[in-house]
């Protein structure tokens, strides 16, 4: 790997990555991820294929993939899979269950209820959040820290 390729990755992943944002996924995002998967695909380079071609295909077909296996479009079908019911929990995250006559009669901030989650624990209440199986203890810490907001927030 030298200088000249990453700085080929870097100006294909800026062109072609943006084509492909969806849902809370921003260009940026897409750019970062193209990036690394042309790092990945320096590997594969067999070294016979003009490197800007042959990145430029990886890059491309990486990202259609990643779109594919994380994006959610609603068909308005009630019969969804388990896999279309999955991209929809991680693409729209419903509340968790706290007690939602209380948390409407107070003062709390939904809009700011993300931040109120350490950092260290917010990749486990993604998952709570939509749905995702998690660790018990770490639930419970989980919903124990939004329980002590509510009531801080009555």
């Amino acid at each position: 790997m030298n200088e000249e390729q990453i700085e080929i990755i870097k100006r294909v992943s800026k062109s072609i990555a943006p084509k492909y944002r969806f849902a809370h996924y921003t260009s940026e995002d897409l750019i970062q991820e193209a990036i690394i998967m042309g790092l990945d695909g320096l590997t594969r380079w067999d070294g016979k294929r003009p490197f800007e071609n042959f990145i430029s295909r990886h890059i491309s077909n990486r990202l259609k993939t990643f779109k594919r296996d994380k994006y959610y479009r609603s068909n308005g079908s009630k019969d969804l899979t388990k896999a279309q019911a999955c991209k929809k929990n991680l693409v729209r995250p419903e509340p968790l269950s706290v007690d939602i006559k209380k948390c409407e009669e107070s003062e709390f901030n939904w809009d700011e209820f993300d931040t109120i989650i350490p950092a260290e624990l917010r990749k486990y209440y993604l998952k709570v959040r939509s749905g995702v199986k998690v660790n018990a203890a770490i639930k419970s810490k989980i919903i124990s820290i939004i329980k002590e907001n509510v009531e801080k927030n009555r």
